[in-house]
């Protein structure tokens, strides 16, 4: 009875003290609270994402979509007789003024919609606003759009005065983005007008603008607009002329070490000169002056190789872009500008201009020393960490980037034994050093067409030796390898390493590491044992991201490798004997062969730019031959942990239908199946949640009495592993710390009698936590 009474009373406190803190609250505010805008709209073509962009009136964040936490903690700590301190803080830098019904910004809003829709072509839309009120001081805007039919193109025509220009313009109609049908988009409109006029900037006409260029509607017809575009001719003379002119580029004077400050053309020296035959038919020779105060750090041809632009070419706008591009590239730059100067000379009504190209490029420091501290993220087994770099932007003075490093890197890792924690609650440690040299280049012994304009070629060499400190064993892993990278468009990246060289090698291990690789089938054994690869390796990549923007791209990448062949035929020709265990060896270590594809191909899809479905498919195989009977570790297939199957933990997953609890030693297979989906939404400002789900498994090529069950089958489907879960992500911006919750939902064998169990009668330490940086699948 008394228990019954406190409880009773607690909970009148709690009610008194909720309702003071609501009517207080709302003692401050002077009009309606918004609480959410609606748009309604009768046409399903139209986007109420690009409506919404119109809204200048937003209702407050809610946490969890339900508190206004910020809004509170604004209204409770109004100034009374006295503003203290803290409450000013807690007011202005955390809190959030209460965002008010404002009748006047609707009208105005309604009005910007109306404008949109005009622009999409629905000249006869309208858009009435409601307010409608609710409990609480509350109301939503409502707006109610009827968009009646648009108007489509009917017909498109030209009147264009100079036959050039014309004769230009006709041609590249194949690339328009206006077709008679298609709805009329003022917005399309405006595109085609920049079209035309980049298209004829990259064919010469340098001080062409869109100015010159009107278009016209007649929409006079029954929902049907003919287009006129127009280009009007030159009028005047002298300058005015010449925005109708194409112009050719003569000289370039490059500055290599600009100052905006004091750099000029009468104030520096040319301290390098140079001249290269054009490519129009008479072989004209343009100079190429390399001017600044001092000594010349850079090797000319490192600068000209980086143009694509060159004397005696029309002028081309694209072209001048992807030289910037290029420029930049070159690290030992910072700034990088290309300007242009009309050539002041009499001009027939028929002649080319010309233009003169300056190249200002102000330089970065050539050398900088550095020390980085770091989180480390193996699969959700979180580290730290720490670099010490020197890094030389132009070491042989062509714009080459040399780098050293050392690292040092601490992390929890499973073990098959008595794990004892070494330093804090970690017990893995690893150490080594790694250095490499980037050409901005492709350094083979011919050039080819393959390999020039907008494809950023660079070469890079790097090698490295680690040290790790596993509790089951030490490691020492050596390295080096030969790697080319070019762009064939926008969207494709190669890569090419021709030579990959990696020596691993085992000592220490502890009792239970070798007791558990005696029980091995032998050819597991050497999975684990000192190995050497010599692979060569190629990558496609396929990313249609554009910078940051928050919309749908795709992104693929597939690779292929293969390994010891070339030592495995020189071996061959020279007939040199196998070990004790029947392998051939280098140096007394056993080389792997094998080949080795894998392909990932994920799909995002944005709703807003916090809102995305993300689709990711994982399929990847290697097959061991020759002096190798199972892929190296480092080089078979792994799932498990947080970047993949977040239910299981890291690497525990398989291969396919085996289950041994006693057996805590990652599992590996030969070949990969797995598929993700991933719906991320934001929760309250800097915090964004995520709903997902895995599915997939490794198995093996051949049976394995170690396995059973390991062996991928045509039954393979009966072996697929699925779950699914909750995330929560703090977007920090510099970095993202994930925290991802997942139970499994199917597992690969039998529980019982069945594979599947119910989600509603699961515990919470069925829960599996990951927690990494950085998203998944990206």
């Amino acid at each position: 009875m008394i228990r019954a009474r406190l409880h009773l009373l607690l909970y009148l406190l709690v009610a008194l003290l909720v309702s003071s803190c609501i009517t207080n609250r709302k003692q401050y505010r002077t009009g309606l609270l918004l609480h959410r805008t609606i748009i309604k709209v009768d046409d399903k073509n139209i986007s109420k994402d690009e409506l919404t962009g119109f809204l200048r009136q937003k209702p407050n964040k809610r946490f969890l979509g339900l508190f206004g936490f910020k809004v509170w903690l604004y209204e409770t700590n109004q100034p009374g007789k006295h503003d203290r301190r803290f409450k000013k803080w807690m007011r202005e830098k955390v809190g959030e003024p209460p965002v008010l019904v404002d009748t006047a910004l609707t009208r105005g809003d309604a009005l910007q919609m109306r404008k949109h829709l005009y622009n999409k072509g629905y000249f006869n839309a309208t858009i009435n606003s409601i307010v409608d009120t609710l409990r609480r001081k509350r109301a939503n805007i409502v707006f109610k759009i009827k968009a009646h039919k648009p108007y489509n193109i009917q017909n498109i025509a030209y009147e264009i005065h100079d036959s050039l220009i014309n004769k230009l313009v006709l041609s590249d109609k194949p690339n328009s983005l206006l077709n008679p049908g298609d709805q009329l988009d003022i917005y399309t409109l405006g595109n085609e007008r920049d079209r035309i006029t980049k298209m004829l900037k990259n064919t010469g006409y340098y001080l062409f603008s869109k100015e010159f260029l009107n278009i016209r509607i007649d929409s006079s017809h029954n929902h049907q607009a003919d287009i006129k575009i127009i280009i009007r001719g030159a009028n005047g003379t002298g300058d005015e002329r010449l925005t109708h002119k194409q112009f050719r580029i003569r000289n370039f004077n490059i500055f290599p070490h600009y100052d905006n400050y004091t750099t000029s053309l009468s104030s520096q020296d040319t301290v390098f000169s140079m001249s290269r035959k054009g490519s129009t038919p008479s072989q004209q020779l343009y100079q190429y002056r390399f001017i600044q105060e001092g000594p010349l750090r850079i090797k000319p041809q490192a600068i000209v190789n980086a143009l694509l632009i060159n004397g005696g070419d029309l002028y081309n706008l694209d072209l001048t872009t992807q030289s910037y591009g290029r420029l930049s590239d070159i690290a030992i730059y910072k700034y990088v500008n290309i300007d242009y100067k009309p050539v002041k000379a009499p001009l027939g009504k028929d002649s080319i201009a010309q233009l003169d190209c300056n190249v200002q490029l102000m330089r970065n420091m050539s050398q900088s020393y550095g020390v980085e501290f770091e989180g480390t993220n193996n699969g959700g087994r979180l580290g730290i960490g720490i670099n010490v770099n020197y890094k030389n932007l132009n070491i042989f003075r062509g714009g080459e980037t040399f780098y050293i490093k050392l690292n040092g890197a601490a992390e929890m890792q499973q073990s098959l034994g008595q794990s004892q924690t070494k330093f804090l609650f970690f017990n893995t440690f690893e150490s080594g050093i790694e250095s490499g040299i980037t050409f901005p280049k492709l350094l083979l012994p011919y050039s080819h067409r393959l390999f020039t304009g907008n494809n950023k070629p660079k070469t890079t060499v790097q090698t490295g030796y680690h040290m790790q400190n596993r509790p089951d064993y030490k490691r020492y892993i050596t390295n080096l390898s030969l790697n080319y990278e070019w762009r064939s468009s926008a969207y494709v990246t190669h890569n090419l390493s021709p030579i990959e060289l990696n020596s691993v090698r085992i000592i220490n291990p502890s009792t239970a590491f070798t007791t558990y690789l005696n029980s091995l089938d032998p050819r597991f054994r050497t999975q684990y044992s000192d190995h050497f690869i010599m692979a060569i390796r190629y990558t496609f990549l396929y990313n249609t991201q554009q910078g940051t923007k928050a919309g749908d791209f795709i992104y693929f990448r597939a690779s292929a490798e293969s390994a010891g062949n070339t030592l495995n035929a020189l071996h061959n020709i020279l007939n040199e004997p196998k070990d004790a265990d029947g392998y051939r060896t280098l140096f007394n270590i056993k080389y792997a062969q094998y080949a080795r594809t894998d392909f990932d191909f994920r799909y995002y899809s944005y709703a807003s730019i916090k809102k995305a479905w993300v689709l990711r498919t994982a399929v990847g195989i290697g097959i061991p031959y020759g002096n190798s009977k199972a892929l190296p570790f480092e080089k078979a297939f792994f799932v498990g942990g947080a970047n993949d199957m977040r239910g299981w933990m890291l690497r525990s997953l398989g291969p396919g239908s085996y289950f041994d609890p006693t057996n805590r030693f990652d599992k590996s297979g030969d070949l990969q199946v797995e598929a993700n989906v991933e719906y991320r939404f934001p929760i309250y400002d800097f915090v964004n949640g995520a709903v997902f789900s895995d599915a997939g498994n490794v198995w093996l090529l051949n049976s394995n009495k170690d396995f059973a069950g390991g062996q991928f089958t045509s039954k393979f489907m009966k072996q697929i592993a699925v779950d699914a879960g909750l995330g929560i992500r703090f977007d920090f911006g510099f970095f993202v710390l994930r925290v991802d919750g997942a139970i499994p939902l199917r597992y690969p064998y039998l529980r019982g009698d069945q594979y599947w169990i119910n989600p509603l009668k699961t515990s919470m330490r069925n829960v599996v936590w990951n927690f990494a940086i950085g998203y998944p699948f990206q």
